[in-house]
């Protein structure tokens, strides 16, 4: 997955470039994670161990069409729990659970004002969220990995410095949800919302 992440850097800063001459902008961002919901039971720690990279092409001064993709890492030191790892094979221990996830999406955005140096914006994104969850204890680990349908709203602020400088920041919070069938002690944790909230630099 890190693989995944790096390359996705490396096509956005090749892509960002030439940018302001193709009418295209792109990021790379540092992403700030929690869970929301019943996966909050899963891993409820505010993790900072995530980014994201994106591309929007504008279609007008206002609207624009784009791809965001990202990598998240939730984590969380759980007390001694029961494991059925076989009939009649019951485990106890303390664990660690991980949450690995990876959304690439299309995205629609609306700036709100495209002119001056300060460009609020809101936007939707839709596509796919990779998620693996990750169960360790001892040195075994119960492992649940798939790909599933997801969404996440956005609202967000770009700051720019002018057209002499390809170079700006944008500052967003983005609420997401996708659907799986994972299940934690039991009990059903779909659908998987979190809340993101980051900082990043602007090219165009």
């Amino acid at each position: 997955m890190k693989k995944i992440f790096f390359g996705m850097l490396f096509l956005i800063g090749c892509m960002a470039m030439p940018a302001h001459a193709i009418g295209l902008k792109g990021g790379v961002n540092w992403d700030m994670s929690t869970a929301l919901g019943k996966y909050a039971k899963f891993a409820n720690i505010y993790s900072m161990r995530g980014g994201s990279v994106w591309v929007d092409f504008n279609v007008t001064k206002h609207w624009s069409i784009g791809i965001d993709a990202g990598f998240h890492q939730l984590y969380e030191n759980k007390d001694r729990a029961s494991f059925e790892l076989a009939p009649g094979s019951i485990v106890t221990a303390s664990t660690y659970n991980k949450l690995y996830d990876i959304p690439i999406m299309a995205t629609l955005k609306y700036t709100v004002f495209a002119r001056g140096i300060i460009h609020p914006y809101v936007g939707i994104g839709v596509g796919t969220v990779y998620t693996r969850e990750e169960i360790i204890f001892l040195d075994m680990a119960l492992r649940e990995k798939s790909w599933n349908f997801g969404f996440a709203p956005t609202v967000g602020v770009q700051l720019t410095l002018g057209r002499r400088f390809p170079v700006g920041f944008n500052i967003f919070a983005k609420y997401g949800m996708s659907f799986n069938k994972y299940t934690y002690r039991g009990e059903d944790l779909n659908p998987y919302q979190y809340v993101n909230v980051g900082i990043g630099l602007l090219f165009q």
